[in-house]
């Protein structure tokens, strides 16, 4: 366990300086109906805020915890990722408009379970 917290630790203070922006792929019609079906509303779900991403976008932390590469937030973990797709539900209202992009606020986050 120490290993992989420590593992974790490390790779967040490199990987934010070693990509670009995080891809935020839109589930197609079929992806957003399946996860209908196992995320939240609460996770604004129904504002089309989650989108795929890589699992490298996330970190898992200790406890439970998750840290999104892109923003830096740590936030507990929603759940786990019912699809094998890792997904993050984020977006900000802006101009009374839900946008989605790589720096929003993280509501929700379904990794892949580990060993997956």
């Amino acid at each position: 366990m120490r290993l992989v917290t420590a593992f974790a630790a490390f790779a967040a203070t490199i990987l934010p300086a070693a990509g670009g922006a995080e891809d935020l792929i839109e589930p197609t019609p079929q992806e957003a109906a399946d996860i209908a079906r196992w995320i939240p509303q609460s996770c604004c779900r129904t504002n089309n805020c989650c989108r795929k991403v890589h699992e490298s976008a996330l970190i898992q932390l200790a406890g439970g915890e998750v840290r999104v590469v892109a923003t830096g937030q740590v936030l507990p973990r929603t759940g786990w990722s019912q699809d094998g797709q890792t997904w993050r539900c984020a977006c900000d209202l802006i101009d009374g408009r839900w946008v989605v992009h790589p720096a929003a606020r993280t509501r929700c986050v379904f990794p892949v379970p580990f060993g997956s």
